[in-house]
């Protein structure tokens, strides 16, 4: 027996909600309210594609997290040779001795030397990024910079670069006119009288 009102009037009723009743619930709506759209089914010239697309991506990630590191060791090399320079330097005009300034130079020298390495790797990492960015037939997920090595300066062109010279020029010169002004008014020795020919005086 129908309980609802109208079903014995119109049976056609009765056969609408049997067909209801028995057809499969609509797939329930996500959190944003859009229906779940079902997933269509790739052609493999698309499939892989897609798949060079992702490689690409993820090797491009991995040189561009290099070439940041390379980057910050480049800001670290500035930052410890500022701070081993202006130690020494301290250090000389405490003890008055121009020697601790000489010593000054050398951490200069090397940090420039290093920093100019550093900043060599940067440009081969960031040619590499532009050929895996630009090329097609690439081998995926190769760090090897030596095929992009002729489109980068040498390490002694780069240490003569504006980038660099810009930065240790000054601090070399520093140093330098310091050493000298050191050299210059350094205090001459103290000669001391001994005792035996003070008393015979």
């Amino acid at each position: 027996m129908c309980v609802h009102e109208g079903c014995v009037a119109n049976p056609n009723a009765r056969k609408r909600m049997s067909v209801s009743a028995k057809s499969p619930p609509s797939p329930a709506a996500p959190a944003g309210g859009v229906p779940a759209i079902p997933s269509q089914k790739l052609t493999v010239v698309e499939a892989n594609a897609m798949n060079d697309d992702e490689k690409r991506i993820k090797h491009l990630e991995m040189i561009q997290a290099v070439v940041t590191r390379l980057a910050g060791n480049s800001f670290s090399m500035k930052g410890w040779c500022i701070t081993l320079v202006t130690a020494l330097i301290a250090l000389s005009a405490k003890d008055a001795n121009w020697r601790y300034a000489g010593l000054a130079l050398l951490p200069a020298i090397f940090f420039w030397g290093l920093d100019a390495y550093y900043l060599r790797q940067e440009r081969l990492f960031r040619k590499l990024f532009d050929a895996v960015r630009t090329e097609n037939k690439l081998r995926y997920f190769g760090m090897n910079t030596s095929n992009v090595a002729d489109l980068v300066a040498s390490w002694p062109r780069v240490l003569v670069s504006r980038t660099l010279i810009g930065f240790y020029l000054p601090v070399l010169l520093a140093v330098g006119a310091i050493i000298v002004y050191a050299v210059r008014h350094q205090p001459a020795p103290q000669t001391t009288t001994p005792a035996s020919i003070v008393s015979r005086q």
